[in-house]
């Protein structure tokens, strides 16, 4: 490929134009100058008749094209009987209107890693590209793996996989019933995932978008429907996922919308995600995992439209027993900070189904009172958490005994939401951590509930400002505090009926409360045993007359 069609190439990508559409604007004459091939994989033996495989004559035209130093590879109108085809430097496969690479259901006809010299990670695919570069799936043809003819107690192939490829974009294409992760890519970088469908709940563990190590990346404007995270950056290795975009998605998953870990042994950096709508979700909408080292730092999550999901947020510093390498070393803690949420409106469901497509028996409570999860490890807080501007309607129906329970701390195990139980608080527990922010709250419930809205539990330096939330006359305090310390609520708000605004328990001290509204709480604060009244300091409470 010339200079000037790379230049092309990466424009297109940058600045939302097609790369089959750049190549095409160049005439035939011009582009066979170039050295540019244009091929139809029916001209070069493929069928596309939905019976014959077809692997062999489409590999022939992805190889001609790249000796002939890039171009496009068109596969028209048809159903072409696939295995594994492997993408070259400076190649775009474009799949036209009406056209669908059909995956084989014979596991034995895909390539292992020694057939295309992948690495360790190697994981068999319908599309293959390792160490590539300047790499396109583009067309709004549609890649199918038959993923429900496979076994998912034995070896399963992914639609695609990528490692170690640069410059890679994938646009418009439609991607369905995956045997098992729909598309994992793999240390790849200066990538755009653009205008992307995915439908999978073909079988388990279908994974939409799997992220991986990879740094550089812009995904934008996906439609993903599938039975396991939706989007889900992991690093496997030790490098981390950094400068990453996640915009304009809607998302549909049975587990987990977006998704960071796990592995996270490299870490996540310098993540951005924005203006998303996620629906009918199962298993927490957003969940921030750190369980294997790294550091998990500066990422923000703004304007996100909840609705039927179960969580909403999910945020976890873990120490994992176990390592997902064999024979690697066990890392410490690692480090998780500086995370910003802000502008969310959620709707949580009350009741689920089970089953993979949705269509199983329901679930209700308590699997419907799991709250949001924010929590570190003693010793290693999380540190710099910032909600702004959230807004939650919450089931309700907790109990006084859930509001009392002891959750385990599962440092060592792998880190799913569900595993806690129903959380003390029916909006946010936070536990293990320092520096925290609620600001502009509403935390609403369907029916009664009898927990506080805000749990702290070991949190230092916090503040609650603007909380609006919903409270019960012989329910638990609106905040509940337990071993917290130097905090600050202000400017609150009580709906409903509370018998106090805060509950300071254990070794809570340093609290102050300003200009807080608790005209509908019986008192400000409740002390249990051994904590003094000067633990709390007011200023500025708007009282009962």
């Amino acid at each position: 490929m010339s200079s000037d069609h790379r230049r092309t190439f990466l424009q297109a990508a940058c600045f939302g134009g097609s790369t089959l559409g750049a190549f095409a604007q160049t005439p035939p004459s011009q582009a066979a100058t170039a050295g540019l091939a244009s091929i139809n994989v029916r001209e070069r033996g493929a069928v596309g008749d939905g019976s014959q495989m077809d692997t062999r004559a489409i590999q022939n035209a992805l190889d001609e094209c790249a000796r002939n130093g890039g171009g496009t590879v068109l596969v028209p109108n048809g159903v072409y009987l696939t295995s594994t085809l492997i993408l070259r430097n400076n190649v775009t496969l474009h799949l036209a209107p009406g056209a669908k690479l059909l995956g084989s259901p014979n596991i034995g006809d895909y390539l292992d890693r020694q057939a295309v010299g992948g690495s360790a990670e190697f994981r068999k695919s319908m599309l293959y590209a390792g160490k590539a570069q300047r790499i396109a799936v583009t067309g709004t043809g549609t890649i199918d793996g038959q993923g429900a003819l496979f076994d998912r107690t034995k070896e399963r192939t992914r639609l695609i996989y990528f490692e170690d490829c640069r410059n890679v974009n994938i646009f418009d294409v439609t991607l369905q019933n995956a045997a098992e992760w729909v598309s994992h890519y793999m240390r790849c970088d200066d990538m755009t995932i653009r205008g992307v469908k995915i439908d999978s709940f073909a079988n388990y563990n279908n994974d939409g978008l799997d992220i991986d190590g990879c740094q550089n990346v812009c995904v934008t404007g996906c439609h993903i429907v599938c039975s396991d995270d939706a989007i889900c950056l992991k690093s496997e290795m030790a490098r981390p996922c950094k400068n990453i975009t996640i915009s304009n998605c809607v998302i549909r998953s049975r587990w987990g919308a977006i998704k960071f870990g796990t592995p996270g042994f490299g870490g996540f950096e310098n993540i951005a995600i924005t203006n998303c709508a996620l629906y009918d979700t199962w298993g927490c909408a957003i969940k921030l995992e750190l369980v294997d080292g790294g550091s998990l730092r500066n990422v923000t999550i703004d304007n996100i439209a909840m609705d039927n999901v179960t969580g909403p947020f999910f945020i976890r510093l873990g120490n994992r027993g176990s390592v997902h390498h064999t024979g690697a070393p066990k890392q410490p803690p690692g480090i998780l900070r500086d995370v910003i949420i802000s502008n969310v409106q959620a709707t949580l469901a009350t009741t689920f189904r089970r089953s993979i497509d949705g269509s199983g028996n329901p679930v209700s409570p308590p699997f419907a009172r799991i709250g949001s999860y924010i929590t570190g490890l003693p010793g290693h807080p999380v540190d710099g958490i910032v909600f702004d501007n959230i807004r939650i309607i919450c089931p309700g129906g907790g109990t006084r005994e859930e509001a009392w329970r002891e959750v385990p701390e599962l440092e060592n195990e792998y880190p799913e939401y569900d595993r806690f139980g129903p959380s003390p608080a029916y909006g946010f527990y936070i536990r293990h951590a320092r520096n925290i922010s609620l600001r502009n709250i509403s935390l609403e419930t369907r029916i009664p509930d009898l927990r506080p809205a805000v749990a702290f539990v070991d949190v230092e330096d916090f503040e609650v400002a603007g909380l609006r939330a919903q409270a019960v006359a012989d329910g638990e305090a609106v905040v509940s505090l337990r071993d917290a310390r130097s905090g600050l609520i202000r400017d609150s708000r009580v709906a409903g009926s509370a018998k106090s605004l805060v509950h300071l328990r254990g070794a809570s001290q340093n609290i102050g409360l300003i200009a807080n509204d608790l005209r509908r709480a019986a008192r400000a604060s409740l002390f249990d045993d051994g904590i003094p009244e000067s633990a709390v300091r007011e200023q500025g409470q708007l009282y009962r007359e």
